[in-house]
């Protein structure tokens, strides 16, 4: 038994969901360079570690873009501390709570939530059958690879910013990679991959700042 994949995948099961479940952009940053990290743990059951740390590289490049891009769009790192409360307005737990929830969760939460159980079910239904597609991937790899793609299509199309879509298209990647690198795992082939998440994460940040307002000049 792979300890190092067994972890990739509890972190993917952990990260993955936020994806479709959250509004933060923090969140759905802090999981997609989770979810980075767990691809490469999982491709070492397939790959050689040399590849999987290229991927790791990858993957910290493009959260390195996408974070630079939200630094641009919000004028805040996303560990940049977030302003107090009005002075004067009382804080109690149940307030905090509120606040939080409406800030991180939209109303249709029940749903996402739905849709996030039917995901990791239909991935664990289709790792489970060894006659399937990919019947060279261990069990494992292959439920991260079906989990990515199902919670990149269902985030994808319940998003309709450039910047939650960019997200999704990258996680769908990650999950497409994780089951192609099975079939060809050369370099070219893993070049060309990399070279493909890096136009997606460059045409989400282009489009996420192009859709934001033309600011103002300051007066002279």
């Amino acid at each position: 038994m792979n300890i190092v994949a067994y972890l990739g995948l509890a972190g993917l099961l952990v990260a993955a969901p936020l994806l479709v479940l959250t509004l933060s952009w923090r969140l759905r940053l802090a999981a997609l360079a989770v979810q980075y990290m767990c691809v490469a743990m999982l491709l070492t059951q397939i790959v050689t570690w040399q590849v999987a740390a290229a991927r790791l590289i990858v993957g910290a490049g493009i959260v390195g873009i996408l974070v630079l891009t939200g630094r641009d769009l919000t004028g805040a790192f996303p560990w940049a501390s977030r302003p107090a409360p009005p002075a004067g307005k009382p804080v109690t737990p149940l307030s905090v709570l509120t606040t939080l929830w409406k800030t991180q969760f939209s109303a249709d939460f029940p749903f996402r939530a739905v849709a996030v159980a039917m995901a990791i079910v239909a991935a664990a239904s289709l790792a489970g059958q060894p006659n399937a597609l990919f019947a060279g991937l261990p069990p494992v790899s292959k439920m991260g690879g079906y989990l990515l793609c199902g919670m990149g299509l269902f985030s994808l199309g319940l998003s309709e910013e450039p910047w939650r879509a960019g997200l999704s298209l990258l996680t769908l990647l990650s999950g497409f990679e994780l089951l192609y690198l099975v079939v060809e795992s050369s370099l070219a082939i893993v070049a060309l991959l990399a070279v493909a998440d890096f136009a997606v994460a460059l045409a989400v940040s282009y489009l996420a700042l192009a859709s934001v307002p033309a600011r103002k000049e300051p007066p002279a």
